[in-house]
This record gives structure tokens, sequence and C-alpha cells, in this order.
């Protein structure tokens, strides 16, 4: 997701027809320096205040969110304007023509001068906190019921073993086949269980992907740049975050699965082994939980409660 492979050539150099590969990055003049240009560009009157950063720094920024598309595709002027409205960039002419009625419009350049420090960016950095959280949480709540499954299912066959002492003639063909059932429901609810797992560690490194991408446009991007990257990553979050409750509403793997031993009242009776005596089943409840971002909060919306195998 970033350039690190891609080489910057001397901006100043190359316009002389004499390419140097550049060592440093200058986000004001949006342009790399070779070694002997970044030592005149910071002696410079004009651009002894620049703030340039090392190349290498520059090139940890993911480009796909910074790339500066600074004029409006339609109507070919700068963006200047900033509507609080719709939370957008736009041209003059946009705001004449889809703005008119939309109050505050103010000047980008004031919106994004102090961005870094903003609340845009840090309600994009709490959004993404705060997924990455919920599905850390999450996860280990998923494994916990794995271990639960497990242990449940080892602590059924204990169970068994101490009813077999009493009617162990009866129960020696039935303790093979409950056995079998119990690995059988242990494999496949693990199973499910683990591949929830699965997906919610790949939405997790998805927004864990987006957090370190936006530090780095945070830490070594101009003020357009981290503009850019927290439009980007409020685009990704749409996509994602539908794809993530659809998730959560439909997984079989987002519920409270328990093993259990529900004994029949054959077995109790200790009627003849031609009777089924009992089955592994499992018992599910909702998944309580608590995942929130902004203006939605998703808890215990799992709600099937009868599990199968």
């Amino acid at each position: 997701m970033t350039t690190e492979d891609k080489e910057f050539i001397c901006g100043p150099c190359d316009y002389l027809h004499t390419p140097k590969t550049a060592v440093v990055w200058c986000p004001t003049c949006e342009e790399g320096l070779c070694h002997d240009c970044s030592v005149h560009h910071t002696a410079g009157k004009l651009s002894r205040d620049h703030k340039p950063i090392n190349i290498d720094h520059y090139k940890e920024m993911p480009m796909q969110m910074i790339e500066e598309v600074k004029k409006c595709l339609k109507h070919d002027e700068i963006y200047e304007l900033y509507c609080p409205n719709h939370k957008t960039h736009c041209c003059v002419q946009c705001v004449k023509e889809k703005h008119a009625k939309c109050t505050g419009v103010t000047l980008l350049r004031k919106v994004i001068e102090n961005i870094k420090t903003s609340a845009m960016v840090t309600e994009i950095n709490q959004e993404l906190e705060n997924r990455m959280e919920g599905l850390v949480k999450l996860t280990e709540n998923r494994k916990k019921n794995v271990d639960r499954i497990n242990k449940q299912s080892s602590e059924l066959c204990t169970e068994f073993r101490r009813m077999r002492k009493e009617i162990e003639s009866v129960l020696d063909e039935f303790e093979n086949a409950l056995n079998e059932q119990a690995i059988t429901v242990k494999n496949t609810q693990s199973s499910i269980v683990n591949n929830t797992i699965y997906k919610i560690g790949s939405h997790e490194s998805v927004y864990k992907d987006l957090h370190s991408d936006l530090q780095k446009v945070i830490a070594y991007g101009n003020n357009f740049q981290v503009y850019s990257a927290v439009k980007t990553i409020e685009e990704a979050l749409v996509k994602r975050d539908g794809e993530l409750e659809s998730l959560i509403k439909t997984s079989s793997g987002l519920q409270e699965i328990n093993v259990v031993f529900n004994c029949s009242e054959q077995l109790s009776s200790l009627l003849t082994k031609d009777v089924q005596l009992g089955m592994v089943n499992t018992s599910c409840s909702p998944l309580e939980f608590d995942f929130k971002h902004t203006g939605k909060t998703w808890n215990g919306i799992v709600k099937r409660t009868v599990c199968k195998h």
C-alpha cells in the first residue's frame, strides 16, 4: 500500500536535465531533493521555513490515500472551498451549483491548516481504534468459546463414564457412538467458530492497515494529504462496515455455542440398549457484546438460539 520500491528523482535536477536520486521530500514544494539541492533549499530565503522529510518516510505513506487531485474533475478548477454540511471539498463552481444553500462554506486551506490535531483526524483515528479494539475482544470471546467447547466435550464424556460404572454392560456399545458424536460436534462447531475468527481477523487486518497508513500520513504528509487520506478511509469504512455488519448478522459462528449432553429418560430408567439413551447436542444463546462506531452500536444482534451440527 506504500511506494517503498519507487525511486524519486530530485525535482530541480530533473528540471535541469541532470537527474539525481532524491534523499528528502519537501511537502510544501511537493517534490524530491537530492543532497545538494536540499542544502540550498534549506538555506534559501523563500524555502528555509519548509520542513523536508526523509525520502524513506515519504515512501512509507500510502499513495492511494494521498494522491492529490487538487482540481475539480468536472469544472477544472482548483479546490478552494469546503462544505461542512456535506463534509467535502469543492471548487467555486461546485458551490454555485450544489452548495448554494449550504451554510458555513469556508476556505479549504483553513480547514486543513491544523488538520493533524483536528477533530476530523481524532474522530477517524478513534473510529479505527474502536473497530480494532472491538474485533480483538470479539476474537478473544470466540477463542474462549472454542476452549469451552473442547472442555465441555471432554467433561460430558467424563460424566458419561461415571454413569457407565453403574450400567457398564448396557453402555459399552453406546460409549463409542457417543464419543464419535462428541468429536463430530466439537470439530464441526470449532470449525464454524474458527472460520468466523478467521473472517474477523481479515476485517481486523484491514482496519489495522488503514490505521497504520493514516498514522504514516499524519506523521509525514502535508495537510492536504492527511485530508485526502481521511476521505479515503471514510469511504473504505462504509464498505468494510457493511461487510462486517453482514458477517455479524449472518454468521452462525457468532453465537455462544455450548456442548451439552442430553440424558434421555430411557438411560435413567436403564432400559435396553436398543433404545437411544442420549445424544451430544449444542446449546446456543445470543452473543453478548458491544461493537460501537459512529451512529450505530451492534449489541447482541445474533438472535438465533438453535444450533445445528
